[in-house]
C-alpha cells in the first residue's frame, strides 16, 4: 500500500468503521424489546441520562398516558406522551438536575404503582441534586474538581452517589415499590452502583471510601468548605450512609441493561464479518497507558482490533478537544516510524470533551505533522484534529456507552475492512 493511496483508503476505512460504530450503538431497537417484555404496566415513568430523550419517546409510544419526567440534554427538552422532558446539564448538574429530582419526587407522592426507570450514562450529572445540608454551586464545583483530578468513573461515582438525593439507592429508598430500571450503560463491567451513580442499586461503599477518593481528589484541588464539612458529618455518624445491597427496599427493583460498551463491541464485530480479536481491557486506565498498550498491540502484526472503555486525561491548559482525539494523537506519535495501520476512537454520544466532534482517526501520515506535539502537550486536539481533516462529526447521538476504539494493522486488513463493510451496506 503506498503512500500516496494509503490515506485515501484510510480516511474511507475510518468514517465508514466510525458510521459503523454509531449504527450499533443505536438504542431505539434495544429499548422496544425491553418493553415486550416488561412484567408490569408501569403507573409512573422517571429517569435520566444522555439517551433519556430516545428512551422516552419509545416508552411514550407504547404507554402513551402514563405521566412522568425525565432528564434530557439541553437542547432536548419538551414532552413525549405524558413524559416531561426536562434538560439538564453535562458534565455538571444545573438548575434543570435539580428540577426534575424536584419534580419527580412530586410525581412519586402522587401515584403509586410500578416505577419505570430510564437510565444512561450522564444521569450522574443530570440527575444530580445535591444532598440535603449543600447547595447546588457546591456541588457544581466538587464535579469539577472530581474531573479534573483524573478520576476514573468509579472513584468519581463513589462520592457523586453519596452526595446527590438519589444516588447510591436512595431513589429506591424513597420510591419504596416495583421498579424497574432498563439501562444504557456507558460503564465497563456494567456496575449497577455506578451506572448515573446508581439511584436503585444498593452500594458497598461507606462514607469512609468518600473520604479517601476526596482525599486524593483534594491533594491538588482544595475541596470546597461545605463538602468537608458534610464528609466530617458523616463520618461522625450524623449523615445517612447510602442503600446497601441486602436493603429490604431493593427486593422488588430488578435493572435491564439494553445496550453497553461490550455489546456494541460485539455487534461492530459480528458486522465486520472478519476474525477480529475484541481487546476488551485496552480501552481503560490512564490516556497515556491506553495508548501505549494500543501501540504494543499494532506493533505485533497484522490484523484488526476492537476495545470499549473511557481514557482518563489529567487536564491541563485551554485547548479545546476530548479524550478520543487525545488518545488518537498519542497513538500517531507512538506509532510514527510503523506503516499501514489505522486507528480510530469514537464518543458514542457524539460528543467528545469541549467540543463538538465525535472523536478522530489517525494513521502513520499523522505522527509525521508539524504542530503534534504541541497539540498533545496543550491539550489542543480537536483544533489539530480539525485543521488535517482527522476529526469525525456526527452531532449528539441521543444515546452514551462509553467510547470505542479499533486499531487495523496492515494493508490487506484495510481493504478486506472497507470490502467487508461495503458488502454489508
Amino acid at each position: 500500500m503506498s503512500d500516496q493511496a494509503h490515506p485515501t483508503n484510510a480516511a474511507t476505512v475510518a468514517e465508514v468503521l466510525f458510521r459503523l460504530v454509531l449504527d450499533c450503538a443505536d438504542v431505539n431497537r434495544r429499548v422496544d424489546e425491553a418493553l415486550d417484555e416488561l412484567p408490569f404496566e408501569p403507573s409512573l415513568v422517571l429517569g435520566g441520562g444522555k439517551a433519556g430523550a430516545v428512551m422516552a419517546r419509545r416508552v411514550a409510544a407504547r404507554f402513551p398516558h402514563v405521566p412522568g419526567v425525565v432528564a434530557v440534554p439541553h437542547g432536548e427538552g419538551g414532552a413525549a406522551g405524558s413524559l416531561e422532558l426536562v434538560e439538564a446539564g453535562h458534565p455538571l448538574p444545573d438548575e434543570g438536575s435539580v428540577a426534575v429530582v424536584d419534580r419527580a419526587e412530586l410525581l412519586l407522592a402522587r401515584h403509586r404503582g410500578p416505577l419505570l426507570f430510564l437510565l444512561s450514562g450522564g444521569a450522574s450529572a443530570m440527575l444530580g441534586a445535591p444532598l440535603g445540608g449543600m447547595g447546588l454551586d457546591t456541588l457544581r464545583r466538587l464535579y469539577t474538581i472530581l474531573l479534573e483530578a483524573g478520576l476514573d468513573i468509579e472513584q468519581m461515582n463513589v462520592v457523586r452517589r453519596h452526595l446527590t438525593r438519589w444516588g447510591g439507592g436512595k431513589l429506591a429508598a424513597l420510591a419504596d415499590r416495583r421498579a424497574q430500571a432498563i439501562v444504557v450503560s456507558d460503564v465497563r463491567g456494567d456496575r449497577l452502583e455506578t451506572i448515573g451513580s446508581g439511584p436503585l442499586a444498593g452500594d458497598v461503599t461507606r462514607w469512609k471510601d468518600v473520604a479517601r477518593v476526596l482525599a486524593a481528589a483534594g491533594a491538588a484541588h482544595p475541596l470546597p468548605p461545605e463538602v468537608s464539612q458534610l464528609c466530617g458529618k458523616a463520618l461522625l455518624g450524623e449523615v445517612a450512609e447510602t442503600v446497601r445491597p441486602d436493603d429490604s427496599c431493593l427486593a422488588s427493583v430488578s435493572h435491564r441493561i439494553v445496550l453497553s460498551s461490550d455489546l456494541v463491541v460485539k455487534a461492530v464485530r459480528e458486522r465486520l464479518g472478519l476474525d477480529v480479536e475484541a481487546a476488551l481491557s485496552y480501552g481503560d486506565g490512564d490516556v497515556g497507558e491506553v495508548a501505549a498498550r494500543w501501540s504494543e498491540v499494532l506493533r505485533g502484526g497484522a490484523g484488526v482490533w476492537l476495545s470499549g472503555g473511557e481514557p482518563a486525561v489529567h487536564l491541563r491548559g485551554k485547548g479545546r478537544g476530548g479524550r478520543n482525539q487525545h488518545l488518537s494523537l498519542l497513538v500517531a506519535r507512538a506509532m510514527s516510524d510503523i506503516d499501514d495501520w489505522l486507528f480510530l476512537s469514537v464518543a458514542t454520544d457524539g460528543v467528545d470533551g469541549n467540543s463538538a466532534n465525535a472523536g478522530a482517526w489517525v494513521d502513520p501520515t499523522v505522527g509525521r505533522l508539524q504542530g503534534l506535539d504541541a497539540a498533545i502537550a496543550g491539550f489542543d486536539s480537536a483544533s489539530f484534529c480539525e485543521r488535517h481533516g482527522l476529526a469525525f462529526r456526527s452531532g449528539p447521538t441521543g444515546t452514551n456507552v462509553a467510547d470505542i476504539q479499533i486499531g487495523v494493522r496492515g494493508g490487506r486488513a484495510l481493504r478486506e475492512a472497507l470490502s467487508s463493510l461495503r458488502g454489508s451496506d
